[in-house]
Parts: structure tokens; C-alpha cells; sequence
């Protein structure tokens, strides 16, 4: 039921099936929770329509205030999205994500957590023809990079190995509007991640290109 009203055109209709969605998942199983993240993310991602993104981080910012412990268990079905979502061009859409990100998590150190399932969730939308999927995606795979920078790490072998490939795609391509974050991104990378491209002549090869 709250995934059928979710979609209705009427905000109001909408925005209360989305708190609903909140309160419910208190007393919700393990297996409605899933359902539930993996909902949103089909919305995010397969619906054209932004009224459907609005609607999936309405009801996840929902998930998130009104049935925390929940959120909480299952941070890493919705972090890694939450991530990559809050890096949408649509203010709105970005609004409900990153004050979901803001309000559960402490600081960057998060990222270290989650760096595959959000490098390989981004990635996943590099060739999306949709271009706000795409955009999306790449400054996520940049933030990641900028993130692990503020900590005062280096990027490990195991992570600079998954981050690469995907900074290297989003590196590619037309120019557009804040691309430049991908190349402080790289800037970022080249700084921090010699311990892949010291050991990997191929990637070092790249970097120099």
C-alpha cells in the first residue's frame, strides 16, 4: 500500500505515505525492511520521473528519523545509497539524502566503511544515459576519494583498487557543469593512492597520460 500511494501525484498524498513508510518500518521484519530499501532504490534509479526520486528519499529520510534502530541495523542496504543519492543535481532530491547522511552518520570515516558497495553502486550508473544518473555517480566515486583525503589516510591497496577503475571512467567523456570535482578527485588520488600506483605500472602509466 505505501509503495502504491507513494507515487501519487498529489505531494501531500505522497508525503504522508512516505512518514507512514517511517512509522511502519518500526515494527517491520528484516526481510520488509530490504524490500523496502531495495523499493527506493528502483525508484531512484529506474524512474526518469523526479517526483519518483523525491518520493524514494522522502520515504528514506522517513525511514531514517521515525525507526533509526531499524535504519541503523541495516546501514549497509541504505548508507552506501544514501551516499551515492545525496550527490543528485536536483536540490530537492539531494536535500532529503544528504540530511539522511548528515543525521546518521559522524563523520567521513563512514566512507571506509562502505568504499566497495558505494564505488560499485556508482560505477553501476557510469554509462547510464540518463545524465543526472550519470553526474550522480560520478561525483559520488569523486566524494569517496575527497572523504578518505579529509581523514588524513592513504588509500589502501584494497580500496585504491576499487576506486581507480570508476575515478578513471568518470575522468572520461564530455566536459560538464562541477566536473571539476572529479579532477580534485584525481588530484586526490595521485596524492594518496601511491600505494596502487607504485606497484601497478599500468595505472601509473594512466595517471601520466
Amino acid at each position: 500500500l505505501v509503495e502504491k500511494h507513494l507515487l501519487d501525484r498529489n505531494e501531500t498524498v505522497s508525503s504522508s505515505y512516505a512518514a507512514s513508510a517511517g512509522y511502519v518500518a518500526r515494527t517491520a521484519s528484516d526481510k520488509q525492511i530490504v524490500q523496502l530499501a531495495n523499493f527506493a532504490k528502483r525508484l531512484y534509479f529506474t524512474s526518469e520521473d523526479d517526483h519518483h526520486r523525491i518520493a524514494s528519499g522522502e520515504m528514506i529520510y522517513a525511514i531514517s528519523k521515525y525507526s533509526t534502530d531499524r535504519f541503523s541495523a541495516f546501514a549497509t542496504d541504505f548508507l552506501p545509497f544514501v551516499f551515492v543519492a545525496k550527490h543528485d543535481g536536483h536540490e530537492v532530491v539531494k536535500e532529503f539524502y544528504q540530511n539522511t547522511w548528515d543525521e546518521n552518520v559522524a563523520g567521513p570515516r563512514t566512507v571506509l566503511l562502505y568504499v566497495k558497495e558505494i564505488v560499485d553502486m556508482a560505477q553501476a550508473h557510469l554509462d547510464s544515459p540518463r545524465w543526472v544518473l550519470k553526474h550522480t555517480a560520478s561525483r559520488a566515486i569523486a566524494e569517496v576519494v575527497i572523504s578518505i583525503e579529509s581523514t588524513g589516510s592513504e588509500i589502501s591497496l584494497s580500496n585504491a583498487e576499487v576506486i581507480w577503475p570508476a575515478l578513471d571512467k568518470a575522468m572520461g567523456g564530455k566536459t560538464w557543469e562541477g566536473k571539476e570535482i572529479i579532477l580534485k578527485a584525481f588530484v586526490r588520488f595521485v596524492e594518496k593512492g601511491g600505494q596502487l600506483w607504485r606497484k601497478r605500472t599500468a595505472v601509473a602509466d594512466s595517471i601520466t597520460k
